[in-house]
């Protein structure tokens, strides 16, 4: 069974509460969040101080002296504070920890969207953190587990209630994610970036990540939004009918004495409109080969301009 990890096993310190308590006072004293070994045997941590107008540092500096800092993140005021730990966590898993920049004075004078131009990760280590939300309002975001073989990076769901209460995170596959979203982005942007700020070169805790990643790419089945929104735009518009749609690709369904229509269910099952059986959930997915003949046959248009982004 895994589980979020709460703490990263490298002495992660301080609790979200005491994160919140202490950001609420201007001028807070610096909070440690963890301590590691660097490869040349400093000692070096991991810690949190107030910046500008209520945002957080999430700085990485030497323990002994407390020189060199570097920024790891900028967290927004309106971010929870237990964003600060889970940064913490993915940041002891890089194990090539140590590229952040130095801080500089104008960090604490600006707010966390002034600082992060020309950040050479495409999503901000802190935007990772807070994740993604559905229509439904469930959260989706890269979070640390622990299993068996060790620690990895995947993404978790958070389930939201009809009173507004969250369900416990559980670890979700990023095939699941897309078909959740129906939609590619963010979330592949999200998953590139999170595995290149903790997986460095292989890093174990990132490669579960990186195969989901090589799995989507590969896959011959792609979601069927983009083709669903175009067959109903269709349909609406009056130019067709889902028959007509269905008989132009082949899929003919003969009534007894009457004349041959085209089979509506079949088209609903490989455009999400019904489940593929009965009790069962629609689907988001279908296979490039029948969006394209769907496309195609079906609509008369080229595939790319039904394809979901």
């Amino acid at each position: 069974m895994e589980g979020a990890l709460g703490e990263h096993p490298l002495s992660c310190r301080g609790t979200a509460h005491d994160e919140a308590e202490g950001a609420r006072e201007r001028g807070e004293r610096p909070r440690t969040l963890a301590r590691y070994l660097r490869a040349d045997g400093a000692l070096r941590e991991l810690l949190v101080r107030a910046g500008f107008q209520g945002s957080r540092l999430v700085l990485d500096r030497d323990a002994l002296s407390h020189g060199d800092p570097r920024v790891v993140a900028h967290l927004a005021p309106d971010e929870p504070a237990e964003n600060a730990q889970i940064l913490c966590a993915i940041y002891l898993a890089d194990a090539s920890r140590g590229r952040c920049r130095r801080m500089r004075a104008k960090d604490l004078r600006v707010l966390p969207a002034e600082v992060s131009q020309g950040s050479q990760a495409q999503v901000p280590a802190s935007a990772i953190a807070r994740g993604l939300s559905d229509c439904a309002g469930n959260r989706y975001r890269i979070a640390l587990f622990q299993s068996r073989g060790g620690q990895k990076l995947r993404w978790a769901h958070q389930a939201r209630s009809e009173c507004g209460r969250f369900a416990p995170a559980r670890a979700l596959a990023l095939r699941a994610v897309l078909g959740a979203l129906e939609s590619y982005e963010p979330a592949l942007a999200h998953t590139r970036s999170a595995v290149a700020l903790a997986a460095g070169a292989g890093e174990p805790a990132a490669r579960y990540l990186q195969r989901e990643l090589a799995s989507i790419e590969r896959s011959p089945y792609v979601l069927n939004r983009a083709l669903r929104e175009a067959v109903l735009g269709a349909v609406a518009r009056g130019e067709l009918t889902l028959g007509e749609i269905a008989l132009r690709c082949g899929h003919v369904k003969r009534e007894l004495g009457g004349a041959p229509g085209g089979e509506t269910s079949w088209l609903a099952r490989r455009i999400g409109l019904a489940p593929e059986r009965a009790g069962g959930r629609r689907s988001p997915w279908i296979h490039s080969d029948l969006l394209a003949l769907i496309a195609r046959c079906g609509l008369g248009v080229d595939p790319r301009e039904v394809e979901t982004h």
